[in-house]
């Protein structure tokens, strides 16, 4: 072993997620963080046509206003 992470490793400070970031970040399902993802009020940011990232702090920020419309 040389000692580095593996690159498929989970960064938990990362500053924007991906699909599988925010299924690790909110102890979900990657199909469900699809789902979640394609909701109109998420934070969603497009890069390509199949690339999107969300940005971490507004995730947080997001669902606690979820949580307060709840």
């Amino acid at each position: 072993m040389n000692g580095l992470e593996p690159t498929h490793a989970f960064d938990s400070t990362a500053t924007f997620l991906d699909c599988k970031g925010v299924a690790q970040t909110l102890g979900i399902s990657k199909s469900q963080a699809y789902t979640l993802m394609r909701r109109k009020d998420f934070p969603l940011i497009k890069l390509s046509t199949r690339c999107y990232r969300v940005e971490r702090g507004a995730l947080m920020q997001w669902l606690q206003n979820f949580q307060k419309s709840d």
